[in-house]
């Protein structure tokens, strides 16, 4: 049994496709990757796959431009969340090393204040990661 590929649901031989993508915008990815396999071309088959590499590099290049300030939250937040579980902690343990009677309500205010500062911490990164990654 031979396997058939489904033809392609548009002939990019046509000068309707090769018009439509030339309708595009200059900084348009799309366009962009095209431009070596557009039926103009008639460069050999290795110097348009270099070309195209090039310009999928240069593609990725311009997606990341502008997402350090995104990576650099993403990459603070949970830093920021374990210096709050820090500062939450040692607030209940001060409560131990006082006059010898402990307040419950203390110390569980010290212990929630430092999940609270983890969560936020870890809910900042993650959503900041998704979104750089996107």
């Amino acid at each position: 049994m031979l396997l058939q590929l489904a033809p392609s649901p548009v002939d990019v031989s046509s000068a309707g496709f090769s018009s439509s993508i030339c309708a595009l915008a200059a900084h348009n990815a799309f366009r962009r990757m095209a431009a070596p396999w557009l039926p103009e071309s008639d460069s050999p088959l290795r110097l348009r796959e270099a070309s195209a590499q090039s310009i999928a590099a240069q593609i990725e290049s311009d997606k990341g431009r502008g997402l350090w300030l995104l990576e650099t939250i993403a990459t603070a937040a949970p830093l920021l969340g374990l210096l709050g579980t820090i500062v939450g902690m040692m607030k209940s343990f001060q409560l131990f090393g006082g006059n010898g009677l402990v307040d419950p309500g203390g110390v569980t205010g010290g212990v929630a204040q430092s999940l609270v500062a983890t969560a936020i911490g870890l809910i900042v990164s993650t959503t900041s990661r998704g979104d750089a990654n996107v």
